[in-house]
């Protein structure tokens, strides 16, 4: 009986304690007496449960919307972060890949020129004069030098930090006028150091082949240089990649040539300029042929009146056909960074498609990459461009 008395009496003190639980709950639900009733009497699951699932204060609503936007603003910096390095990444990449294919194609002209030489001396010499020969062509290499030396303290071409550049150095300016004085100064000494050059061996003008570096300052600075040599009566080029000078396409159709590069040769040539330019040939060698490998369809863009926003002005750029020379590989072996379409590996073929295409024939002629290429290939490419305009 005590035993059976026991349970009854337990059974009831946790019935009334239930009811208590409850009731606390049911009379204090506004204040929080319903969360006090349930962890009484129910297992920590539910009281979680319970907890998550009441309305959250204007405070804790403001707190989770500052929490979102606080972390939805250090994602978007993350990810600007991210992307400003990946930019610099390609610029220097871009850079390198430049500065690689310049030194690329100056050893292999190099290569040329020293196997052109060296024949011509086995032809011109005998074994007996050979030596003397050749100590000749060293003396005037360290005379070149010394010219190119020269050159550059003429011009004020200091030595940039890090060492050179791919291209032509000029210091920056603090202000407009002092730019103007920095500008003046390369411009004299250039005009200068060129009629020397002249004098001694009867240049008659002067080609730019300026691939990276191109500043505004600098392109200003040659744009004087134009039109001072030009009242001279000197001949006066220039040799752009194609991407540097193609007006006709807002973004570069190959690879990304870097931040800056494309289209950066359009202030040498809109129409404020050209006409003191004697004439313009783009490599199309080095990169893809713009307008989908069509050269006349180049051609046509660039004299189709694009405007590209240079140094504060709006350039129109307008070249005349027969201020074009366009520059094509002299053999396949001459483009080593693209593989050239077929009409333009056979020089026969190059040949062929400038005698049916109207646009092609308007222009002033053809340059190639290089002479010791075509050298060594038994002159062909010469040979073939010959006929173009003879036939």
């Amino acid at each position: 009986m005590g035993g059976v008395g026991g349970a009854a009496g337990r059974a009831q003190a946790r019935a009334a304690a239930r009811q208590q639980g409850y009731g606390g709950g049911a009379q204090g639900y506004g204040g929080g007496g319903m969360q006090g009733a349930m962890q009484g009497g129910m297992p920590g699951g539910m009281q979680g449960g319970m907890q998550g699932g009441m309305p959250a204060t204007d405070g804790q609503l403001t707190a989770r919307v500052n929490f979102l936007e606080q972390s939805n603003q250090q994602r978007d910096a993350n990810i600007s972060e991210v992307m400003a390095r990946d930019d610099a990444a390609r610029r220097e990449a871009s850079e390198a890949r430049a500065r690689e294919e310049t030194l690329r194609r100056q050893f292999t002209d190099f290569e040329a020129r020293l196997q052109q030489e060296m024949m011509d001396l086995g032809r011109q010499v005998g074994d007996q004069d050979t030596q003397g020969e050749i100590e000749r062509i060293d003396a005037n290499q360290e005379d070149l030098t010394r010219r190119i030396e020269f050159l550059e303290e003429s011009v004020g071409a200091e030595m940039p930090e890090g060492g050179p550049r791919p291209g032509p150095y000029m210091p920056q300016a603090s202000s407009p006028e002092e730019r103007e004085e920095i500008e003046n100064k390369f411009v004299d000494g250039f005009v200068k150091t060129y009629a020397d050059i002249k004098k001694e061996y009867g240049f008659d003008g002067i080609d730019i082949d300026v691939e990276s570096s191109l500043s505004t300052p600098l392109l200003s600075a040659f744009r004087k240089i134009f039109k001072k040599l030009h009242a001279q009566g000197e001949l006066v080029s220039m040799a752009p990649e194609s991407p540097i000078l193609d007006p006709g396409n807002p973004v570069y159709e190959g690879e990304d040539p870097g931040a800056g590069a494309h289209n950066s040769y359009t202030p040498l040539v809109d129409t404020s300029i050209i006409n003191h330019v004697s004439w313009v040939a783009p490599q199309l060698y080095n990169d893809l042929i713009p307008f989908g490998e069509d050269p006349a369809k180049y051609v046509e863009s660039l004299n189709a009146g694009h405007k590209i926003e240079w140094d504060g002005k709006l350039l129109e750029i307008k070249v005349p056909a027969n201020k074009m020379v366009l520059g094509h590989p002299a053999t396949p072996a001459a483009a080593p960074a693209r593989k050239p379409p077929e009409w333009q590996a056979d020089p026969e073929k190059l040949a062929a498609k400038y005698k049916e295409t109207p646009a092609l024939m308007a222009t002033k002629g053809v340059m190639t990459w290089s002479v010791g290429h075509d050298y060594s290939n038994g002159w062909a490419w010469v040979k073939a461009m010959k006929t173009i305009w003879d036939d």
